[in-house]
């Protein structure tokens, strides 16, 4: 039988419970909620403020199963470009700040 050792890799805390249940992801580790909606639907991801969008935006597309570069990402009237970072568009001082996720339309004249 093989030994498991245990995993050490990691040096982040497991998340707190914080007792909320209308945003459950809510941490105050550093970390912001960053709400993203589309559709009729909304999606809430946690991020570090100086990650950048991609990596963000990366997990959108796979937990909304759209091809990458489908939408393009909205905050206060201003689209947040891949490279963007929370910092950079002084997103954390908003609490649980919402992007808009609209497709992308290409073109549009005959």
């Amino acid at each position: 039988m093989k030994e498991q050792k245990p995993d050490v890799s990691s040096s982040q805390e497991a998340p707190q419970d914080l007792g909320s249940q209308e945003t459950p992801l809510k941490r105050t580790d550093g970390k912001i909620q960053v709400t993203i909606a589309f559709h009729d639907q909304k999606t809430k991801l946690l991020m570090n403020p100086t990650t950048q969008f991609s990596k963000v935006f990366a997990k959108f597309y796979a937990a909304t199963n759209a091809q990458a570069g489908t939408y393009k990402f909205i905050y206060n009237g201003i689209r947040i470009e891949p490279t963007s970072k929370p910092l950079d568009i002084e997103m954390g001082d908003e609490d649980d700040p919402e992007i808009m996720a609209v497709l992308e339309q290409v073109g549009g004249s005959v």
